[in-house]
């Protein structure tokens, strides 16, 4: 099940980091004000988290 979630949260999160390099390549994209709150780079962070997680779920020593 937590695979499943995983998977479905990293289609949501690349669609996010997609948007954002769609913004770049058609030349309208800036930052955000406050850069800690970008949706461009929190979707890169999260993509990055969710494909680690899943990966330690894939691999972990624990198969059940």
């Amino acid at each position: 099940m937590s695979l499943v979630f995983g998977f479905f949260g990293a289609v949501v999160a690349a669609n996010q980091h997609f948007m954002g390099w769609k913004k770049i390549s058609a030349g309208s994209f800036t930052f955000n004000e406050n850069i800690f709150i970008d949706p461009f780079l929190l979707s890169g962070f999260a993509l990055t988290a969710i494909i680690g997680l899943t990966y330690l779920i894939l691999y972990s020593g624990n198969k059940r």
